[in-house]
């Protein structure tokens, strides 16, 4: 979110400009409770699924990072536009490095909610042998743009 060449360079600081920071910091708590809730459910998904098979492969762990089935992500994605309309409509730009800098409103909301995609894809990559046929980087966006780099 603050950009992966310096982290450092798009970091506002409080001192300098209260309301930036606040709005980085709401923004950056929303974003990782809608990456932990990624997680959570794709955990949940696949302790299902291996309680009732016992093979499981890609296709099926593909499925489970994308389980929402009570909307949980949605809602938490919800949260994380409220945020930022509470804390960064008159921060300008909230994040001035990194993939969503520049955006404000729905925008910096949908940039952001791609970057907990690719967080969580990466993460269920790397932690998880039977995945290394998942594409984060379509996964993230739709795209095979460079969005989703494992730059966290």
């Amino acid at each position: 979110m603050f950009g992966n060449a310096d982290p450092n360079a798009g970091i506002t600081l409080c001192v300098s400009d209260k309301a930036g920071c606040n709005c980085q910091a709401k923004a950056l708590k929303s974003a990782t409770k809608t990456y932990a809730a990624r997680l959570k459910l794709y955990n949940k998904c696949t302790k299902l699924l291996l309680k009732h098979q016992p093979a499981i492969g890609p296709a099926d762990l593909a499925f489970c990072l994308n389980a929402d089935g009570k909307a949980k992500i949605a809602k938490t994605v919800t949260k994380l536009g409220g945020s930022i309309t509470k804390k960064c409509v008159t921060v300008t730009p909230p994040f001035a490095a990194g993939q969503c800098s520049g955006l404000n409103g729905d925008a910096l909301r949908d940039c952001l909610n791609v970057r907990t995609r690719c967080g969580a894809c990466l993460t269920v990559q790397a932690s998880d042998s039977l995945f290394g046929d998942l594409d984060c980087e379509f996964y993230d966006d739709g795209l095979a743009n460079a969005s989703c780099q494992n730059d966290f």
